[in-house]
């Protein structure tokens, strides 16, 4: 799907702005308990524009994008599944004859369930399955997810990174795919147990064995070892390269633990590797670093006849929200607890239920408008009574899940100043009583970056 058509498609959706960033934010903080309960870290960064947010909640529920432009003739019906569900390492390996069309089916409470197809390219497992009965309706629950499951006995599936797509409606049903990353050095699957839990609410248990015919990557070793800058570090241990995906396993050493090193790749004909996930394998403390081991998954995969791949390497820094309390005489300013930024509180209006709040950002004239759209769109406000903060003195995130208020709405007054204004509903009491939570990392991650040289990677012959 080509950007300008993408936009063209979305624009006129009337999208509920304060749902999405809503749901975006519920998104985030179901991410941070994951890495909680795995001892790694993950985090989202915002994206640049309510167009773009659309794309996240997309991701969040597991959608991907992808620029499938070509047409597959010897298996017409799947390759329409897998154009329509956007999955292009399943249409890429469909292509090459590398998926297993499978018809295993299944009843519970009304619903019939099939998996059609499956996949299994060393770094990804990949399925598709379609939903057929009266009572399967799409908005009919008011969970997240159109449908929930189970992989293996519920206590195994934790490490399985997993992408969803939502259910699309076709003439046979509803169909759906799962993605998932098995866990690094797993041994290889002949198949996976898979039980349904709920489709579009209703419960029942749908079980499957799905088989998979297993291809197994080839392992590159690099073992290089890169200074980026001072405190940060780069090693790339190893590559797993697939059919048509391939797995980059490094290692970074960064200053704060907020801190982290991404790719971008290249292969040494310019062509760019398309991300797929990634996965924080471990975090640990060494001396005053922060040694992070990760595992990055692209939908692209390195050519026999490739002899070098480029990287180039970009620090990106994140800090804790700050919070303040908005009992204080007016005009005063917040400042970030790592960065130069701030935002200066100008003035507080409230009539009844309803606050109005306008404030100045300072030095964040090198982060672009869309950013600083969103990162404004994210300051919220707490009851100090609903304040819950962990060991370090962070927010923490799910205790305060559903005591934190956003904007109803955030607009920009003057944007040489970057004026904004944000109107909020309290309840009927005092704003002397809220503390403000302030994203500052925000605008730091999405700051323009310091530029690192490039990383030539010799592939071995």
């Amino acid at each position: 799907m080509q950007k300008d058509h993408f936009y063209k498609e979305i624009d006129p959706m009337d999208v509920p702005e304060k749902e999405v960033y809503q749901a975006i934010r519920q998104g985030l903080v179901r991410g941070r308990e994951e890495v909680k309960r795995s001892q790694s870290k993950w985090r989202l960064k915002i994206a640049g524009s309510l167009s773009v947010a659309v794309i996240i909640i997309f991701l969040l529920a597991g959608f991907v994008f992808a620029p499938i432009s070509y047409a597959l003739s010897h298996v017409p019906l799947l390759g329409m599944v897998y154009d329509k569900l956007g999955l292009q390492i399943g249409y890429q390996l469909l292509e090459s004859d590398l998926v297993t069309e499978l018809n295993q089916s299944a009843s519970s409470n009304g619903i019939d369930m099939t998996i059609t197809s499956a996949y299994y390219d060393e770094n990804i497992v990949g399925l598709t399955f379609r939903a057929e009965g009266d009572r399967v309706k799409l908005g009919g629950s008011e969970a997240e997810t159109d449908y929930s499951y189970h992989i293996f006995d519920e206590s195994d599936q934790s490490e399985w990174s997993a992408t969803l797509t939502p259910l699309q409606e076709t003439t046979d049903g509803y169909t759906g795919a799962i993605e998932w990353m098995p866990p690094a050095e797993s041994s290889a699957w002949s198949s996976i147990p898979l039980t349904f839990t709920d489709i579009t609410g209703v419960k029942g248990e749908w079980h499957f064995d799905v088989p998979l015919t297993y291809y197994p990557s080839e392992e590159l070793t690099i073992d290089s070892s890169y200074e980026l800058a001072e405190g940060y570090r780069l090693d790339m241990e190893m590559i797993a390269n697939g059919k048509v995906t391939s797995t980059f396993y490094y290692t970074s050493m960064v200053p704060n633990e907020m801190d982290e090193v991404r790719l971008t790749v290249f292969d040494d004909k310019g062509e760019r590797f398309m991300k797929a996930l990634v996965e924080p394998l471990a975090t640990e403390v060494e001396g005053e670093s922060i040694r992070q081991e990760t595992r990055e998954l692209f939908r692209s995969a390195i050519s026999e006849e490739a002899a070098y791949l480029e990287i180039h390497p970009v620090i990106v820094q994140d800090e804790v929200d700050t919070v303040v309390s908005l009992d204080q005489a007016l005009p005063f300013t917040a400042e970030s607890n790592r960065f130069d930024y701030g935002i200066m509180i100008k003035d507080i209006q409230q009539k009844e239920n309803t606050l109005t709040m306008d404030y100045e950002l300072e030095q964040a004239t090198n982060v672009k408008r869309d950013f600083t759209d969103n990162f404004a769109r994210f300051i919220q406000l707490i009851h100090q009574d609903h304040m819950v903060t962990g060991e370090n003195g962070e927010i923490d995130k799910q205790e305060t899940l559903g005591h934190t208020i956003l904007s109803e709405e955030t607009r920009l007054i003057e944007k040489n100043t970057l004026h904004y204004r944000s109107t909020f509903t309290l309840p009927d009491e005092a704003y002397q009583d809220y503390l403000i939570t302030i994203p500052f990392g925000t605008l730091q991650s999405n700051a323009e970056q310091q530029h690192l040289d490039p990383i030539r990677i010799e592939l071995p012959e």
